[in-house]
């Protein structure tokens, strides 16, 4: 879809079969609750909700976006909108397993915003403007424990330090990270970490050397003069 203007009022009224939602594209009208738009059922049956470029901002978002109703969906897709926060209520109670918020101007996450997604597999948060996240947001309490991809490539951070259990894929780079914090051993199923393109300038000498699962290291163009004994 590539429309100028949607007005989604009782659009979706007799599709209660409807399995997937892709309104990518569109400058969208959200003059009612989302759930009022489509006429939610209990049995209703999306699994995937994708809606690109929709100038979306967190003002739309915080009197519309209520996905509660959404019982088995298990893929959004909101990249290339203008959210700046993460509310903790966007996604409360959901089982979706494919979450993308990259391309947005989002700086802020809120606690508990990730709170028991216990079947998220994949994270997407490039190329936004974060400069730190706090331990309520991806520390253990968190239960975040199938996670399997994180990526926060081309933000603003200049720290992290959290340990994800199944973790396997970590995208850092292009951030402003000084240091690396985290021991690689901690990260016991990680194969794959990229921290390209920051201004790390020293490593520990034990830091890399109990990853037993690390297959793909990258720490080209960084400023890395010195590794600690």
């Amino acid at each position: 879809l590539n429309n100028l203007f949607l007005d989604l009022n009782e659009m979706f009224q007799n599709f209660s079969n409807l399995n997937e939602i892709n309104l990518s594209n569109n400058i969208l009208n959200f003059s009612n609750d989302l759930q009022n738009m489509m006429i939610l059922k209990d049995s209703f049956l999306v699994k995937s909700l994708t809606l690109i470029n929709c100038s979306l901002n967190n003002q739309k978002l915080d009197l519309n976006l209520n996905l509660s109703k959404f019982k088995i969906i298990d893929y959004i897709v909101l990249k290339y909108n203008q959210i700046s926060i993460i509310r903790k209520h966007y996604f409360i109670n959901l089982n979706i397993n494919h979450l993308d918020l990259s391309h947005n101007l989002i700086h802020s996450i809120e606690s508990d915003s990730f709170l028991n997604l216990i079947e998220l597999l994949y994270l997407n948060l490039n190329n936004n403007k974060i400069k730190s996240i706090k331990d309520d947001v991806f520390g253990k309490k968190i239960n975040l424990f199938n996670i399997i991809t994180i990526s926060l490539f081309n933000n603003n951070l200049n720290e992290y330090d959290f340990i994800l259990l199944k973790q396997g894929y970590l995208y850092l780079n292009n951030n402003n990270l000084t240091e690396i914090t985290f021991k690689i051993e901690n990260f016991k199923t990680t194969s794959f970490i990229n921290l390209n393109q920051n201004n790390i300038e020293k490593i520990a000498n034990d830091m890399f050397s109990k990853g037993f699962f690390l297959k793909y290291l990258y720490l080209s163009t960084n400023k890395i003069h010195e590794v600690n004994k």
